[in-house]
């Protein structure tokens, strides 16, 4: 009888707990959390906009929006090789190619997790990143379209 007692005191106080941490709670809109109009929010981000382009300014960039390369869609016929700088990002969009790795190590591939050693079939559709500009690149075994972004040469 006892333990009933005790446990339906404990339930009560309980609940008289959670009811008051409740209506503690703050009402949207209040001091603490206030309401945002899209006025507010537009001039918040014309004048962080303008902070951005201080920015760049006192580095001596334009201001504005900065340029960021995109990828182009390059043809590499059978037989020709497309040697990447580094950084330069390359997907496989159609065709069979291989790697050409370098003394310093192969290709990355990000999609796949690995390095692609010299003569690995590039898998279509992977991300690849050249670490460093030492010649590596891709052998075309048959016609390629391929995503580039950055500096490339093509040799016959």
């Amino acid at each position: 009888m006892k333990n009933k007692k005790w446990l339906i005191g404990s339930i009560v106080v309980t609940l008289l707990l959670v009811s008051f941490g409740m209506a503690q709670t703050v009402p949207a809109g209040g001091d603490s959390d206030p309401l945002v109009t899209l006025s507010f929010v537009e001039k918040r981000m014309t004048e962080l906009l303008a902070s951005v382009e201080q920015i760049y300014a006192k580095k001596g960039e334009s201001s504005g929006t900065v340029a960021t390369p995109q990828y182009e869609v390059v043809t590499v016929k059978a037989g020709q090789s497309l040697i990447l700088s580094s950084s330069v990002e390359i997907i496989l969009r159609s065709g069979d190619a291989t790697a050409i790795a370098s003394f310093n190590g192969g290709l990355s591939d990000l999609t796949g997790g690995v390095d692609l050693d010299q003569g690995t079939k590039i898998i279509k559709n992977h991300l690849l990143l050249i670490p460093r500009d030492d010649g590596r690149g891709l052998k075309a075994i048959t016609d390629l379209y391929v995503m580039v972004r950055g500096k490339y040469t093509i040799i016959p």
